[in-house]
């Protein structure tokens, strides 16, 4: 088994350990949230997936994990990297850790984009009434914009209880 250089999937992972304490660490201290905030939060999982899909298998689009290519519905993490060792199909380890580094790092960019944007004074907040006007009203998507039950918005309703 040839050497793979698994340093760039390190270091992103590494930049998207810190920028997941960042955004736990906004959450814990500012707590709000806005219609920005939680389009750029659910939009967040189609960052992992690429429209040419796996490599052998175009309509599995979803590069952090999929469905092994030889066992049914078993759940394979990283398919691209695992299965590429798996099949000793060597030549393509390397490119395949550098698609999920590319991806990974997208992921860690918009979880510290949403870190900075929760961590924003109210003052420098665009229509910052409105927002807490739209959050006491009906959403307009079912998503009805939680992020955590006990900051008072309710998973399966369309209204806040946030005065």
């Amino acid at each position: 088994v040839p050497y793979f250089n698994f340093a760039p999937l390190h270091n992103v992972l590494r930049q998207l350990q810190l920028a997941a304490e960042e955004f736990s660490l906004a959450i814990d201290t500012h707590a709000t949230s806005s219609a920005e905030i939680n389009e750029l939060l659910y939009g967040s999982e189609r960052l992992l997936t690429r429209t040419a899909g796996l490599e052998g298998r175009p309509w599995f689009k979803h590069f952090i994990y999929a469905p092994g290519f030889y066992t049914g519905y078993g759940v394979k993490t990283i398919p691209g990297v695992r299965e590429a060792i798996e099949q000793r199909d060597y030549s393509s380890v390397n490119p395949q850790i550098e698609v999920a580094a590319e991806i990974l790092a997208g992921v860690a960019e918009r979880v510290a984009l949403l870190a900075r944007k929760i961590s924003q004074p109210y003052s420098v907040r665009p229509n910052m009434k409105a927002m807490q006007l739209q959050r006491q009203t009906t959403w307009p998507t079912p998503f009805c914009g939680a992020i955590r039950a006990r900051n008072g918005w309710h998973r399966r309703c369309r209204q806040s209880s946030v005065p």
